[in-house]
């Protein structure tokens, strides 16, 4: 079951994603007025449920599908859809009642404000005595854990910012001033031009005891450029931290910082200017 659950909630995400952007591109045409207001039934539901073993569990899979709609979106149609309204048309008059409840409970963690991390919130599970499940495990639950420590990260950095575990103190997240430093270098253009001058040195960082993000953090701290290299996926962006992947170096700078937007900043600037040509 939980096997059919990532299926279906992979395919609702990418349904949503489609409809979501097309709605929000909509109210950037000039030429029309578009009201503020989408209004759709929950996708694959009801007669049109494909797998009739996930009737049950529809309300909160079509909530989670839209929840990671939203985070494979750029931070631009996050703001477009703040200032608009999502209504959901649901047919069967016993369902209202359960997708009432499901979606209340998402308001009402949208409405608490900032995450607030306990010494459970906010860390993966301990699994078989240690963590290397995290990169090694590929079951449908280890998937699902991964997914849901993704999203975790995604509702901190689009709500902006966390409240940590000790005392009171608040971390402040500004996503579209983060992606307002994205930029994509290719290298063939960069490597026509030869540099040399002999007082710019290349000094690389080992450290067994830090990751690569720590390292890098230590590193910008005793000089002002730092590269962290990552061979990042050629099919997905992010690789498969929207799908509960096995994580590599990819996945877990997803799942760690705020990556993940940037990435997707570039994906549907390149898209958008494909539409145009």
């Amino acid at each position: 079951k939980v096997n059919q659950v990532l299926e279906g909630l992979s395919d609702l995400s990418h349904t949503y994603v489609n409809i979501l952007g097309e709605f929000c591109q909509a109210l950037d045409r000039a030429d029309v007025k578009v009201p503020r207001v989408l209004r759709l039934p929950p996708i694959s539901s009801g007669v049109f449920l494909i797998n009739k073993r996930l009737d049950r569990y529809m309300a909160q899979i079509t909530s989670s599908a839209l929840s990671l709609a939203f985070a494979m979106l750029p931070v631009s149609m996050h703001q477009q859809l703040r200032g608009s309204k999502l209504e959901l048309c649901v047919f069967q008059k016993r369902e209202h009642k359960i997708y009432e409840d499901v979606f209340q409970a998402k308001c009402d963690i949208a409405a608490s404000g900032l995450v607030q991390l306990t010494e459970e919130l906010g860390c993966v599970p301990l699994r078989f005595g240690g963590y290397d499940w995290i990169r090694q495990k590929n079951g449908p639950t280890d998937r699902l854990e991964r997914l849901s420590a993704m999203l975790l990260t995604q509702r901190a950095t689009c709500s902006g910012g966390y409240r940590l575990p000790a005392g009171n103190q608040s971390i402040q997240l500004d996503l579209q001033e983060m992606c307002k430093g994205t930029q994509v270098l290719r290298a063939p253009e960069k490597l026509k031009r030869k540099v040399n001058d002999a007082s710019l040195k290349t000094l690389v960082t080992w450290d067994e005891t830090a990751t690569v993000m720590e390292a890098a953090i230590k590193a910008s701290q005793r000089s002002a450029r730092v590269v962290a290299v990552n061979a990042a996926s050629a099919f997905h962006v992010g690789g498969g931290v929207l799908t509960g992947g096995r994580h590599a170096l990819e996945e877990t700078w997803c799942t760690i910082s705020t990556l993940l937007h940037a990435l997707q900043e570039v994906q549907w600037k390149e898209a958008f200017a494909r539409q145009s040509i």
